[in-house]
């Protein structure tokens, strides 16, 4: 394996560690973000949230599949991570949470895209290093989640908790 490969693969790896946790960042404090945010005080809210974000990207997902059969896996994600870094970059303007919603419908459309990595970085390692490729992807997966969650402890605490994702948006790029 080139030096190259080694920094494409490293970089890929980075990337999807980074998109999995900024796209889990407040899961498990939905319900208080919206009470402290928006003073949305109904639990289902936050069921209906991601709910509806988990349909996106399910909605969203063969749409990119489509695309990639016609244009560059490359330049999908690159506009992919642009339209997730605009989005993600309105989200603390928000004033209501059906706002912040749609919002993030939207982000979801673009951040979906990123599903695209996977199948990048199993074809970047090759037949024989297939399985690995697969067992590092898992293993970044579940690793962004724990320390998303270990973040988001402290995430819900800050005065203004939305205003962290105009980082989010700086790593999105």
């Amino acid at each position: 394996m080139t030096p190259r490969v080694q920094t494409a693969e490293a970089v890929l790896y980075l990337c999807i560690f980074l998109h999995v946790f900024t796209e889990t960042l407040f899961a498990p404090f939905y319900p208080q973000l919206f009470t402290k945010v928006f003073e949305v005080e109904q639990l289902e809210y936050a069921g209906l949230y991601v709910a509806v974000c988990r349909l996106t990207v399910v909605a969203f997902a063969p749409v990119w599949a489509w695309l990639s059969r016609r244009f560059n896996i490359q330049w999908l994600l690159l506009m992919s991570q642009l339209g997730t870094a605009a989005f993600t970059a309105c989200l603390p303007a928000t004033a209501s949470g059906t706002q912040f919603l749609l919002l993030s419908v939207a982000l979801l459309a673009f951040k979906s895209g990123y599903l695209l990595v996977y199948s990048l970085a199993v074809k970047l390692a090759g037949e024989k290093r297939r399985a690995q490729a697969v067992g590092t992807y898992q293993g970044l997966f579940h690793l962004a989640i724990i320390a998303s969650t270990l973040a988001s402890a402290w995430a819900i605490q800050l005065v203004a908790p939305l205003r962290l994702f105009y980082a989010v948006a700086l790593l999105d790029l």
